[in-house]
Formats: C-alpha cells, structure tokens, sequence
C-alpha cells in the first residue's frame, strides 16, 4: 500500500470519526424527541467504520470515534428504557406519533 493509499484511508477515517462525534452530540435530542431514533444508531456505525478502517493500516484509532460510540450506545439505550417505560406505566399513548403501530391508530 503506498503513502497516499494510506493519506486517503486516514483522511476518510478522520471524517468518519468527525461525523460520528457530531451525530453522536446530536443524538443527545433524542432524550426529547424519539423520532430521532436513527441518528445515534447512524453515529454506531460511522464510529465503528472508522475504527476498523484505521486498524486496516495500523494507525492509532481517533479519541473522537470511541466517543462518537459511546455517546451513541448511551443515547440508544436511554432512548429504549425509554419507550419500554412508557409502554409499561403508559401504554401506547405516552408514546411520539412516530413510534405508535399503525395497528393502535
């Protein structure tokens, strides 16, 4: 693999870990709305993309991808204990529209 080879696969691990730092501080809204479901799961694998893409060539993975991870792994299960509370105490009309089968309408 030549140096540029390995400047381009570092380059689009650092941008993968960027976007999945910043989608993970955005999943920080799906304590308020659980229609923002998708975007810390969309940070998981963003985050996990760029971990293994700098493990492909050897380099020392970036801080801002573990903690892309990690803020999105905190979000999804909050945002599951979450929708399982309501569920239980609840029922479904505690629930956003977006999470109601279309069975219960």
């Amino acid at each position: 693999m030549t140096d540029t080879e390995k400047i381009g696969i570092i380059n689009s691990s650092k941008n993968n870990a960027i976007a999945s730092f910043v989608l993970g501080l955005l999943s920080i809204l799906n304590f308020c709305s659980g229609c923002l479901f998708f975007v810390p799961i969309i940070a998981l694998i963003l985050g996990i993309v760029s971990i293994n893409k700098t493990k492909s060539i050897n380099v020392p993975n970036d801080g801002l991808a573990v903690a892309g991870i990690v803020l999105s792994i905190i979000c999804i299960l909050v945002a599951l204990c979450n929708i399982i509370l309501n569920l239980t105490v609840a029922g479904f009309s505690a629930l956003p529209l977006c999470f109601i089968p279309l069975a219960a309408y």
